[in-house]
């Protein structure tokens, strides 16, 4: 609710915030909402609700590059989007969570207006780094070698599987997989994927 609590935007963009936060919030027929409407006296709910009044850009616009730094990085860290620095409180890499975010952004409108999504090559987004020496086999940016000359679809799905697995979600991965299968037709290799793409680490 004050600017210090969004210090990444300027004043007009925290203002601009404020003002969409409003409209949105008296705009909402969500139940719980109404419910807030009618018990409290507060110009705005809280956090947890107001969030279901926005688009995912306001989302990623306001709340995400707004944030402060070391929440972005907090949020990166926990997704495991880390740069090499093995210090906890700095190797979440906001640059790479930015990156992805945005593609999210733009695939999700692509979908909803029923755009041609398959093999799109307008979802390109920030790979970690490759990285050679003692650490090559364990470090988690080499896992995406085999999308990095083929990015578009499979590059953006398989962040998507990444980021699922992250937060728990474990049957997405399969559900994909069977739906590939169902439609043997499709030219993967249009898509980005490697004819062995279901033996990479970040498929198992």
């Amino acid at each position: 609710m004050t600017p210090e609590g969004l210090p990444n935007l300027t004043y007009y963009g925290w203002v601009d915030c404020q003002q969409k936060l409003k409209v949105r919030y008296s705009k909402s027929n969500a139940p719980y909402i109404k419910h807030f409407k009618e018990t409290y006296n507060n110009p705005l709910p809280p956090y947890w609700m107001i969030v279901g009044c926005l688009t995912y850009g306001e989302l990623k616009q306001y709340f995400f590059s707004g944030a402060p730094l070391e929440i972005q990085r907090h949020l990166a860290a926990k997704l495991h989007i880390i740069t090499p620095n093995s210090n906890p409180e700095f190797n979440g890499s906001v640059k790479i969570l930015a990156s992805w975010l945005e593609a999210i952004r733009r695939a999700r409108n692509m979908v909803a207006h029923h755009e041609r999504f398959w093999d799109t090559p307008n979802l390109a987004f920030t790979f970690p780094k490759h990285r050679s020496g003692a650490h090559a086999k364990t470090w988690w940016g080499n896992d995406w070698d085999f999308l990095r000359e083929k990015k578009g679809t499979a590059a953006f799905l398989t962040m998507e599987n990444y980021l699922l697995k992250q937060i728990g979600n474990t049957t997405w991965q399969q559900k994909f997989i069977d739906l590939i299968n169902q439609y043997p037709n499709i030219p993967l290799d249009q898509m980005g994927f490697p004819e062995n793409w279901q033996e990479m680490k970040l498929w198992q």
